[in-house]
């Protein structure tokens, strides 16, 4: 029982965004888009300031005479310049559009980033690879996709799996012992599947988040709504109260500005009232007292 509950909350992480109907599909794609554009403005002057300390770094290595130094920093010193390049020309688009007939551009601009970024990472993961045999730079990256990033499915499945499949392409191309790249390949994949498994259900409540508040918002226009006919209905209705003199003799009304009307004429104009004329019993009778004697007579039959 509870294996099957636990497949069926997995399998949830993976259909909750193929639940959605079609505007929410819509409104979530952009809420995506703009939550990785934002954090990505957030994000560039904390990048700028560890790329210019480590780049400083990377131009040591670069001066090394040594060919494993020099390679290390030359791997350390493209992806660091990629981070620095990619986020500052990200982030002077992305401020300079904002508004929405451009988020289509600003979406693919954000997403092109990311995609960058992560190529970083692979790149100074390879760089560390070279001095220190570590790939500790390619983990920082997924925990950071991971936290950091809003990804669909689909979206979420070739980053993850391009930059698994270039890291692993780098460290074949640099590692020949095959047990120690074994070794780097599994720990790299296990990592990888388990922080995609995570950033999955992340992005599930991220969605139950963003619906939740659509639901939200939904019931407060729909009780704005009742409340706007509630008080137009009350407007449309006026109260008669206190005394109103009448004619004992016409039963006529006599309004505040002392005209006399007649009682229908006086509430249908102050209390949108409607009349329907007829005869009472006692008034047919003396007003039609033949009427009345024939349907006694056909009663007595």
């Amino acid at each position: 029982m509870k294996r099957d509950r636990l497949i069926w909350d997995f399998w949830k992480l993976f259909t909750a965004e193929t639940s959605l109907d079609l505007e929410s599909k819509k409104a979530f794609k952009i809420h995506m888009a703009e939550t990785n554009a934002n954090r990505l403005i957030m994000a560039f002057p904390i990048i700028v300031v560890l790329t210019a300390i480590l780049g400083a770094l990377d131009l040591k290595l670069l001066r090394s005479h040594d060919a494993t130094e020099f390679h290390s920093g030359l791997w350390l010193f493209s992806g660091h310049l990629i981070l620095l390049v990619v986020s500052t020309s990200a982030r002077i688009y992305l401020k300079a559009n904002h508004n929405g007939a451009r988020r289509p551009n600003r979406e693919r601009i954000t997403n092109l980033a990311l995609f960058l970024f992560f190529t970083a990472f692979v790149l100074i993961a390879i760089g560390r690879f070279h001095t220190s045999q570590t790939i500790a730079p390619y983990f920082v990256g997924v925990a950071i996709y991971c936290a950091f990033t809003l990804q669909s499915n689909l979206q979420s499945i070739f980053l993850y799996g391009c930059h698994l499949v270039l890291l692993i392409a780098l460290l074949m191309f640099y590692e020949p012992n095959h047990q120690i790249l074994f070794g780097y390949v599994i720990n790299a994949f296990n990592f990888t599947v388990f922080l995609w498994i995570a950033s999955r259900y992340l992005h599930s409540k991220e969605i139950q988040y963003l619906m939740s508040i659509r639901e939200r918002d939904a019931l407060l226009k729909h009780q704005e709504r009742l409340i706007h006919e509630l008080e137009q209905a009350s407007q449309s209705v006026k109260t008669l109260q206190g005394m109103l003199p009448i004619c004992s003799g016409c039963k006529k009304i006599r309004d505040d500005k002392g005209y006399w009307s007649q009682i229908e004429s006086y509430f249908q104009k102050h209390a949108n009232l409607g009349f329907s004329h007829g005869l009472c019993p006692d008034c047919l009778e003396e007003i039609y007292p033949e009427h009345t004697m024939r349907n006694q007579e056909t009663n007595q039959e």
